[in-house]
């Protein structure tokens, strides 16, 4: 649980020793910046199972101007027993936002709109993830039944697996094999949490960023 990632991972940390952490890095920016520092200090290797969103900064960049838009259309979800596998409470308040609409200009200078949402049914085409790239010569469709898929970074073939488990081994492999460039660490973690806070205070500030 997210909740526990800080605590576990702190005394690691100061044992010096490496780490691995599934995203988010800590429940807080203020968290994830403790940790990531800490693990500057001790030297210690780090990885974070960013998936999908850091595979868009490897992919794409980072905006240099943006707006976005976090709503909330549906404010209950089913609360599930893990032990279990029961519903314990079929009504429980939901919090985050399940319509994200995100768009803005790349420092690359490409133009970028981005669209996430969390619906209790199924899209009318059952394609939960798609990315399309319009060029000067055509456009290229990347989508996958889920509302997950892990990409390679920039100047490399996309790879798509469609076992999930394969996309962990894959970064153990780039891990052992010292290949820094195929996974995110601490450090690119504390990037995704910043940029996600511009993100959230862009939409309630309704405003334009940069």
């Amino acid at each position: 649980m997210v909740d526990t990632h800080y605590n576990l991972t702190k005394p690691s940390l100061l044992a010096g020793k490496d780490v691995y952490v599934e995203w988010p890095l800590a429940t807080s920016t203020a968290e994830a910046e403790e940790l990531a520092e800490l693990a500057s200090y001790k030297n210690s290797r780090t990885i974070v199972g960013t998936q999908v969103y850091e595979s868009f900064l490897h992919i794409f960049g980072e905006f240099s101007t943006f707006s976005s838009i976090l709503e909330n259309k549906y404010n209950t979800v089913a609360l599930v027993d893990m032990n279990t596998g029961q519903v314990v409470d079929p009504a429980y308040p939901r919090t985050s936002p399940d319509q994200v609409l995100l768009q803005g200009i790349l420092k690359s200078g490409a133009v970028d709109s981005v669209s996430a949402r969390m619906s209790n049914i199924m899209t009318v085409d059952s394609i939960g993830y798609r990315w399309i790239l319009t060029g000067t010569e055509g456009e290229i469709e990347v989508i996958a039944p889920y509302a997950q898929w892990q990409g390679s970074p920039a100047g490399k073939k996309i790879k798509v697996f469609p076992d999930f488990g394969k996309n962990v081994a894959a970064v153990y492999r780039a891990f052992a094999e010292g290949r820094k460039e195929d996974y995110a660490d601490f450090a690119e973690a504390m990037v995704l949490h910043r940029l996600l806070d511009n993100y959230a205070a862009a939409a309630e500030n309704k405003t334009t960023e940069k």
